[in-house]
C-alpha cells in the first residue's frame, strides 16, 4: 500500500512521501525532504546559488539546461528566478548616444 504524501516539493509543488528518519537525527537535511526528484533538487540549489550571487543568470541557465529540469513544471516563484537571461547585445547592435557639446562659460 502506498504511503500518504508527507512533503511538498519546494521547486515544483508536487506532493510525495519521504521517510523522515534521517532528518529526525538533525545531522543533515536529506535532499528528499526538500524536493521530489534529483532534477528539482538541482533546480533548488541553482536558485539558491543565484540568489546568493555565487553564479550569474547565464551560468544558472546553463546549470538548469544540464540538469534536465523542466521549468514549465516549476512553481511561479522558481520559474521567475530561473527566467533565461536576455541575450547579450553585440557592440554592432548598440546605437551610439551623442552627448551635447560642453558650453563655454561667459567671461564676466
Amino acid at each position: 500500500m502506498p504511503k500518504k504524501p508527507n512533503h511538498t516539493c519546494v521547486t515544483c509543488g508536487a506532493t510525495y512521501y519521504n521517510c523522515d528518519g534521517c532528518a529526525s537525527m538533525g545531522a543533515v537535511t536529506p535532499w528528499r525532504s526538500i524536493a521530489c526528484s534529483v532534477e528539482c533538487y538541482q533546480a533548488f540549489l541553482t536558485v539558491k546559488e543565484l540568489q546568493a550571487g555565487r553564479v550569474t543568470k547565464a551560468e544558472a541557465d546553463e546549470m538548469i539546461q544540464r540538469s534536465g529540469f523542466d521549468t514549465n513544471k516549476a512553481l511561479p516563484s522558481v520559474r521567475e528566478a530561473l527566467t533565461p537571461a536576455p541575450a547579450e547585445t553585440s557592440v554592432s547592435e548598440v546605437t551610439p548616444v551623442s552627448t551635447p557639446a560642453p558650453t563655454k562659460k561667459a567671461k564676466g
